[in-house]
């Protein structure tokens, strides 16, 4: 019988993360002489060799090539494309697992499709995956339509006469991102990239002991020189135009400005973190138009404008200042008062973002922000509609800015509701009644922030055993 997918499995030193994955190979409802296994040894040191020698014995289906050290999971999963006999390829990380049905559900959607590429639903377990993209299921996905780039990490199902056509393997010098240089050039070179969100397929997890190799310090220079290299192969295969700026932003929201705000890169010493900082700018500056940031959020559109042209000082005490700008909202016979707070400030329904980057920026660079957020700088930071996502069904509550009523729907105390605003997103809960002044909004959200980069600093250097106190991990079967 033919072989419709091939499991590929990069593998060094898992220990004991490696059992999950064991266990859902052998649930899954795909026959067992449909599939196979090839894990690829990459010199493991603690024993695995022989778990997956003795492991494989036991089944028809699967296979280890042991190897010497390479050192980073590229190079391995090319070893595994040589070896792989099925119709199909998925890759799977040593300390992730697969769902039970997952290698039949994909195949089957593949063969349906005719799909190069099949993005199966992902889950994070104790870290963060896509989930906007897996809303729906898209036989065939549109560049810059339908949100393919957010995900860019290789555990997917590729056709293999595709990667042996176009010759596409993963970089395999050790440096980060290569999964991403993969990923992009057979997303934009694929005649069906497909989506299934049916059932969730890929579990993706966050290691007790902080091991996985994406959480591992490193360099910015050459980090960065490969997002660069990310730029140009999707300006090599994308025309200029609003389709490459809506899938460039997945960068310059997550590599880029993102990476300036996380306490990875924040808690940095000050030396450090101005190599990041310089390297950030550089591209922002040099790779993206201000056409580009107005395709983006806002959060990171106003982050991308103040980083083209403030130092790094600059950049942070500007982002604090907005950060700290505070939501408080109370009922009101039956509807929701809303206040925006800045620096002990009530921001007035007609307050556009231009009037509150004035108040925190420098006048050397106001005027070039502001022109480079164009028309968005017009944009009212006071919202005429707040939408309630807990405490009763999810509803839109429109109002003068001040006051908000649904026709059909009474708020409460304790309801949750998400203010969309020009300075991006924020979440409250309404009180019973109106909050006033007395120590200053911004401090408090300030220590709550503080707070919360403590927290993951503090969780991620407990013992495992201690860890499992502050996270909520769902146990593998």
């Amino acid at each position: 019988m033919t072989i419709a997918v091939s499991v590929v499995v990069p593998v060094y030193n898992p220990g004991r993360y490696l059992d999950p994955l064991l266990r859902s190979l052998d649930r899954q409802s795909l026959p067992t002489e449909r599939f196979e296994t090839v894990f690829v040894d990459d010199g493991s040191t603690d024993g695995t060799a022989g778990l997956l020698d003795a492991w494989c014995a036991d089944r028809e289906n699967a296979h280890v090539i042991h190897q010497a050290n390479h050192g980073w999971p590229g190079q391995p999963r090319n070893v595994g494309i040589a070896a792989a006999r099925g119709s199909y390829i998925q890759f799977v990380d040593q300390d992730d697992w697969l769902g039970d049905e997952a290698l039949e559900r994909l195949t089957s959607y593949a063969d349906a499709n005719g799909s190069d590429v099949v993005v199966g639903k992902m889950v994070g377990v104790d870290r963060r995956v896509p989930t906007a993209l897996f809303r729906r299921s898209v036989p065939r996905a549109q560049i810059g339509v339908d949100r393919i780039e957010d995900s860019q990490t290789p555990h997917k199902m590729f056709r293999r006469a595709f990667l042996d056509r176009i010759g596409l393997r993963f970089p395999e010098d050790t440096r980060r991102l290569e999964d991403h240089l993969f990923v992009t050039a057979a997303y934009l070179r694929a005649d069906v990239v497909s989506v299934y969100a049916e059932t969730d397929c890929y579990f993706h997890t966050s290691r007790d002991d902080g091991r996985n190799a994406g959480f591992r310090s490193y360099d910015p220079v050459p980090y960065y020189a490969v997002v660069e290299e990310v730029i140009d192969l999707v300006e090599d295969h994308l025309p200029a135009g609003a389709a490459r700026e809506r899938y460039l932003s997945r960068w310059l929201r997550n590599e880029l400005i993102g990476r300036l705000r996380s306490p990875i890169v924040r808690d940095l010493p000050t030396a450090r973190r101005q190599v990041f900082y310089d390297e950030v700018s550089r591209i922002v500056r040099q790779r993206y138009a201000p056409t580009a940031l107005r395709a983006t959020t806002a959060t990171v559109a106003v982050g991308a404008a103040i980083a083209r042209h403030a130092p790094m000082s600059e950049f942070y005490r500007a982002d604090d200042a907005l950060h700290r700008i505070d939501v408080r909202a109370w009922e009101d016979d039956g509807g929701i008062g809303l206040e925006l707070m800045d620096a002990g400030r009530t921001l007035t329904p007609g307050t556009t973002l231009a009037a509150v980057l004035r108040a925190h920026l420098s006048p050397s660079i106001v005027e070039p922000v502001l022109a480079d957020l164009g028309a968005r700088a017009a944009e009212r930071v006071v919202p005429d509609r707040i939408t309630r996502i807990s405490g009763a069904p999810r509803t839109v509550f429109t109002g003068d800015g001040v006051v908000f009523r649904a026709p059909d729907a009474t708020a409460h105390a304790g309801d949750r509701i998400r203010v969309a605003s020009a300075l991006g997103p924020r979440e409250t809960t309404v009180t019973a009644e109106r909050r006033r002044g007395g120590g200053g909004s911004g401090a408090v959200a300030g220590r709550r922030r503080a707070a919360r980069r403590l927290k993951d600093w503090t969780v991620r250097l407990l013992p495992s055993r201690v860890r499992r106190v502050f996270r909520r991990r769902p146990r593998p079967r």
